[in-house]
C-alpha cells in the first residue's frame, strides 16, 4: 500500500483529529501484568511491577474516538477474536493510560 504521509501525534487532542481526520493509527503502550487477564470493561491498570519494557504493538490499531462523555478508546487487536471482547478491548481516554497517548503513529493511505 502507498502512503501520501505518515508521523506521529501526541495527546488526546491531536489523537482524536488524526482519527476523525484519516482514520486508525498504530499505538503502542507500557504492558503491565495484568493486560494479559483483560476480558471487558475499560482497561486501567492496577498492578505496579511491570512485566515488560515499553512494546510496540503493531497489530494495534486505534479505531474509534468514541462520544465524548465516554472517556475511553475503542481497540481493535488482530491476534485473535479470542482475546479481550471478541478481538477489541477498551482503554481509559485523557489520562494517559499505559502512555498511550505518547506513542501513536499513523499512515495516510494513497487514494
Amino acid at each position: 500500500m502507498a502512503l501520501t504521509s505518515v508521523g506521529a501525534v501526541v495527546g488526546e487532542a491531536a489523537i482524536k483529529n488524526q482519527l476523525q481526520t484519516d482514520g486508525p493509527v498504530v499505538a503502542c503502550f507500557i504492558v503491565y501484568e495484568d493486560f494479559d487477564s483483560y476480558n471487558d470493561g475499560v482497561y486501567h491498570y492496577r498492578i505496579i511491577v511491570l512485566e515488560g519494557m515499553l512494546l510496540l504493538l503493531p497489530d494495534m490499531e486505534l479505531l474509534h474516538v468514541v462520544e465524548q462523555k465516554s472517556l475511553f478508546w475503542i481497540i481493535r487487536n488482530s491476534w485473535s477474536p479470542k482475546w479481550g471482547k471478541g478481538g477489541f478491548f477498551y482503554m481509559r481516554r485523557g489520562t494517559n493510560e499505559c502512555k498511550i497517548e505518547k506513542y501513536i503513529s499513523y499512515g495516510v493511505p494513497k487514494i
